[in-house]
């Protein structure tokens, strides 16, 4: 498990049309909840796919806004890069 599973999730996403079983939406869900002790909530997954957007676009500085009762630091957003860093998804960036 661990950065191994999360490359491979990455490498099946951007298999693109040729695998069309996994897309990155459910790579994050998967790469949450069984690549991380305690498993990461689910719940996270379209913050954590702003984050890898807004990453992607150099902008790691950029407020996230996190589901309802998920804080950062007592605040309702995370900058994108603490997201990337927090829940290793550096390997779905581009």
């Amino acid at each position: 498990m661990g950065a191994n599973f999360a490359r491979d999730l990455a490498d099946f996403v951007s298999a693109g049309p040729s695998n069309p079983c996994l897309d990155l939406r459910q790579a994050v869900i998967i790469h949450l909840t069984t690549n991380h002790f305690p498993p990461a909530p689910r719940a996270l997954a379209d913050a954590c796919l702003s984050a890898i957007s807004l990453a992607n676009d150099g902008l790691y500085d950029e407020p996230v806004s996190l589901p309802d009762g998920i804080l950062w630091r007592d605040q309702e957003t995370a900058p994108a890069g603490a997201l990337i860093e927090s829940f290793h998804l550096e390997y779905f960036l581009d």
